[in-house]
């Protein structure tokens, strides 16, 4: 049981199944998710393209999609979503949690 990295092996893991990937460019979407993708691969994490969405925070309406064409995955754009409880929206702001 475990993950080596380099020399080292790690026994006791913790780990969380939320992951932030930040990009300014929308057109980087697929290369980033692609990326992130097999960096968890090589950890034996798989993620789920069910749950995985794409959100702009501050920059207009995100697509309404984005097409993994590696993978052959379609990856869901949203405006809003609930985290830890709270709502994260896409213009940036807490008024509609503060409401």
């Amino acid at each position: 049981m475990g993950v080596t990295v380099g020399s080292t092996r790690f026994t006791d893991q913790a780990y969380a199944n939320d992951s932030v990937l930040f990009t300014d460019c929308s057109s980087e979407w697929p290369e980033i998710l692609t990326t992130f993708d097999a960096a968890a691969e090589t950890m034996g994490l798989h993620t789920s393209w069910q749950k995985m969405k794409i959100q702009n925070i501050g920059h207009g309406t995100p697509p309404s999609s984005v097409y993994m064409q590696a993978s052959e995955q379609i990856v869901e754009a949203v405006d809003q979503f609930l985290y830890l409880g709270s709502a994260i929206n896409s213009d940036g702001r807490s008024t509609h949690e503060i409401h």
